[in-house]
């Protein structure tokens, strides 16, 4: 390893786990400008029929996770807290958006759960600076 301090597998499993999560809000304009998903499922008729401004918090989820992705990499106590800042976020637009406790809700806590665990090993290791 030639001297160098490892990242701790939980920040980028926290990683995986929010650049999953933000690949549904940022495509999300598309359906919103061009409605391309069709009305025949019923998770998208709760979709199409809310509000624009949690349209637009469920893009804001988007960019959200964009950041904490990259800042899990490169500042893990500031990735910890945006993962906070995206579940709590996440998990109410997401129920809003589907009409339904979503399997991305538990990832989005489960993110949060291991940036936490994440930041504090690499704080303690000497990664984070």
């Amino acid at each position: 390893m030639n001297g160098s301090v490892s990242r701790p597998f939980t920040l980028d499993a926290a990683r995986w786990i929010v650049g999953f999560l933000s690949i549904g809000p940022l495509a999300f304009p598309l359906d919103w400008l061009f409605h391309v998903f069709p009305d025949r499922y019923p998770a998208f008729h709760s979709m199409h029929g809310i509000g624009p401004a949690w349209k637009a918090a469920w893009v804001l989820c988007g960019l959200l996770g964009a950041a904490t992705f990259v800042w899990l990499r490169r500042r893990p106590m500031l990735g910890f807290v945006a993962s906070i800042l995206l579940a709590a976020l996440y998990v109410p637009t997401a129920m809003v958006m589907w009409a339904q406790f979503s399997y991305g809700c538990f990832a989005a806590l489960l993110a949060m759960i291991l940036s936490g665990i994440g930041a504090l090993a690499a704080r303690r290791s000497g990664y984070a600076s």
